[in-house]
């Protein structure tokens, strides 16, 4: 039975879906120490000036803090400008008023902690998808995960601590932003929606190679 560990992620990218096809069992990390700069919190989306980086503010302390205690900073107005943002950036995407609507809880509906927001957007990026994929949440933290794939930190937003693998294949399909720029891989889960709509399923499947691929991974 193939098991695996992900972290916890904001509107998470390709690699992430793609990855939660493969396995039975899938634990999302809920007691490491919260990292920055990290899909924990954020997303990366496409517009007409290039990368958009959104990012759910948090609040610190001075110590480390669990991932499950991370509270949001809403205080702040992050939700109106991250809907405006996405709004603007893919307004004139072939399926945007389609999917759009599913995500309203993200911008309307304030949560205290940044790991509910992410399994709710997670529970409804499936549900779309039509996935029955079941996880579950860590018990305690483990630092050295053993017969397993571990991907909590593996899967990065920035390119130097991303850790590609041979069954991670980036295929392109047609983005809003095509005529200013090539096609840019592996970006959130919402450009796939947006763009490919009904296909986003057959998308994340066609991003998993044989090549690396082990008997006893699952593929949904």
């Amino acid at each position: 039975m193939s098991i695996a560990y992900f972290s916890t992620a904001y509107f998470a990218p390709v690699q992430y879906y793609s990855k939660l096809l493969q396995y039975d069992n899938i634990y999302i990390e809920q007691y490491e120490n919260y990292l920055k700069q990290t899909y924990r919190n954020r997303c990366i989306l496409m517009g007409t000036n290039g990368f958009l980086k959104l990012s759910v503010p948090v609040k610190f302390g001075r110590s480390k803090i669990l991932m499950k205690d991370v509270c949001i900073a809403n205080y702040e107005n992050w939700q109106k400008q991250h809907f405006t943002t996405i709004e603007t950036a893919y307004k004139s995407s072939p399926y945007y008023d389609y999917y759009i609507h599913e995500f309203d809880f993200v911008f309307t509906k304030k949560r205290k902690f940044l790991l509910d927001l992410n399994l709710e957007i997670l529970d409804k990026s499936l549900e779309l998808l039509k996935l029955q994929v079941e996880y579950s949440l860590t018990k305690s933290f483990i630092h050295h995960v053993q017969n397993a794939n571990d991907y909590r930190y593996k899967i990065h937003p920035k390119p130097n601590k991303n850790i590609c693998d041979d069954n991670s294949i980036y295929k392109p399909y047609w983005q809003v932003f095509d005529y200013k720029y090539q096609f840019i891989p592996n970006l959130s889960i919402l450009d796939v929606f947006f763009n490919l709509g009904l296909d986003s399923l057959s998308y994340l499947r066609s991003c998993i190679s044989s090549v690396g691929t082990s008997d006893n991974t699952k593929l949904v």
